[in-house]
């Protein structure tokens, strides 16, 4: 089983056509990902979690694919959850 490293979320699975090149380029280059249908709009609380808990699970990076989910990246919102407890190493 190969080892999840990246994280692409996106608002709803009409976005899933678009975020496919970058599945298709994770897996030619053999890197673990897991997509997930994450509504900053529909389920914030729910975005907040995922982003909070991907170093836990072995996420290194998270590809914010819809227009709310960059929103609140770039507003400190995934960013913000994803990267505050995080060590600098």
């Amino acid at each position: 089983m190969q080892t999840i490293e990246i994280g692409i979320i996106m608002g709803s699975d009409s976005d899933m056509s678009v975020m496919m090149g970058a599945c298709d380029i994770l897996t030619e280059f053999g890197i673990g990902y897991e997509t997930k249908i994450v509504s900053a709009h529909r389920t914030p609380e729910y975005m907040f979690d995922y982003a909070k808990h991907a170093r836990s699970r072995g996420i290194k990076l998270i590809i914010a694919g819809s227009w709310w989910c960059r929103t609140f990246t770039r507003d400190g919102g995934v960013d913000h959850y994803s990267t505050s407890n995080w060590s600098s190493d």
